[in-house]
């Protein structure tokens, strides 16, 4: 007998697996990656084949209608127009958004949520909105709010440009400034 896979390597008329026996549901891609959520949102999620896009969001599609559906938005729905829907919590290293739970969920501004992002891959300083300027190698960092980029100062050492960064970011960003934009902070 052939199994039927759908675009999103889902079977047929299959969903994903849940463990709703502890204090959150923990879902089970058909790969086996765990996903978390509150138990009171299992209706709305039940009846969709999750799985991880390239960015490291669950989604799904709609099989009558082939609509993508993303697994942050629906829990948090309705979502007024202009707002997007961020998770708190980023990983280091690839993003992998797996915890929505609504503690972990905030509706919040495009601006709000460009404010609140992991480390981008090509940063090789461990650290946003710092580099080193490879003629001088003073230190450089920098730091956008309203689409105007600010430079905060060029510094001898990597410390006193990631502690401009965090101040600025403190200032501008207050509470959605990523609490992990640096992964390395000398001392």
């Amino acid at each position: 007998m052939n199994t039927v896979r759908d675009e999103n390597n889902c079977f047929a008329k299959q969903y994903n697996t849940y463990d709703l026996s502890g204090s959150y549901g923990i879902g089970y891609t058909n790969k086996g990656e765990e996903f978390w959520f509150d138990l009171e949102d299992y209706d709305k999620i039940k009846n969709y084949c999750w799985h991880f896009n390239q960015w490291g969001h669950l989604i799904s599609t709609e099989r009558n209608s082939n609509k993508r559906v993303f697994l942050h938005r629906l829990i948090m729905e309705p979502i007024p127009d202009g707002m997007v829907v961020d998770h708190k919590w980023h990983p280091s290293g690839k993003e992998n958004k797996y915890d929505n739970r609504k503690a972990n969920l905030e509706i919040k501004t495009n601006q709000q949520n460009l404010m609140n992002h992991a480390l981008y891959s090509s940063n090789t300083s461990g650290c946003s909105g710092v580099h080193q300027d490879k003629k001088s190698l003073k230190w450089i960092a920098r730091i956008t709010f309203n689409c105007v980029r600010y430079t905060l100062g060029r510094f001898n050492t990597f410390e006193e440009a990631v502690k401009a960064r965090k101040e600025a970011e403190e200032k501008f960003y207050g509470k959605y400034s990523y609490d992990n934009s640096c992964i390395f902070i000398g001392g």
